[in-house]
């Protein structure tokens, strides 16, 4: 399998504070795979660096076979690479429509093309095309976190970061949109899943790690892992 992203040794710090000690991990083309641990563990951060909104004081990061370091941070979404992040970072004061045009602002394959995958994510999310010309800040958390997953599938993604997408929403909006990411997925997009509902991630991907004080704790298929005794004990509440 090829591997889309390799992390070796990361390290991040807020001045003094060393968020991330030293994690390793991969995520092959076409994987689901979860990152998950207690609040404060690392997670986001880890994910903020590898969308270029953070700097590590050391390591390296592979993406798509190429040096992350070498890629501008503005660059990475022309890359491939595109974040969903914690909280939705939507544009509240743009419609809907407006929000996936902005999603698509990295490409250059002509304005059909992209009036083409606006259709498609209103097609995955009805919700969406009704709300279409209304501003993305009146709409309910639900209809913010589609159209957020739907505005960094505008810019075509090879990999997806995806920050808490559960976060704050009721049960039945949480089943759509983990039915949506599994279909992203198998339409061609990998994912690099950061969720606080532990029993649902690992149901949901191929692989996780397990995160713990800025270090991977534990790795391995996500089947396993809900079997085991420390995750269901630490994560689960069994």
């Amino acid at each position: 399998m090829k591997q889309i992203l390799e992390v070796n040794d990361l390290k991040v710090a807020y001045g003094a504070i060393q968020a991330i000690k030293g994690i390793d991990l991969k995520v092959g083309e076409g994987e689901m795979v979860a990152l998950i641990g207690a609040n404060g563990a690392g997670k986001t951060t880890t994910l903020k660096t590898l969308a270029g909104l953070l700097k590590p004081s050391a390591g390296q990061i592979t993406f798509d076979g190429k040096a992350h370091a070498a890629i501008k941070g503005h660059d990475l979404i022309r890359a491939g690479l595109a974040l969903v992040p914690e909280g939705r970072g939507i544009f509240p004061k743009l419609t809907v429509h407006e929000n996936l045009e902005m999603g698509a602002f990295s490409r250059r394959d002509g304005k059909e093309a992209i009036l083409a995958d606006i259709e498609r994510m209103y097609a995955t999310f009805p919700r969406l095309k009704e709300r279409a010309y209304q501003l993305a800040g009146t709409m309910s958390g639900g209809e913010q976190q589609m159209l957020a997953i739907s505005r960094a599938l505008m810019g075509r993604p090879k990999l997806l970061l995806l920050d808490e997408p559960s976060m704050g929403l009721a049960p039945i909006i949480v089943q759509k949109i983990f039915e949506t990411i599994r279909e992203v997925v198998k339409g061609g997009v990998t994912l690099l899943l950061v969720e606080q509902n532990a029993r649902l991630a690992l149901q949901t991907c191929d692989r996780a790690y397990v995160i713990d004080g800025g270090r991977i704790s534990l790795e391995g298929c996500a089947k396993t892992l809900l079997d085991d005794d420390q995750v269901k004990k630490a994560y689960l509440g069994e």
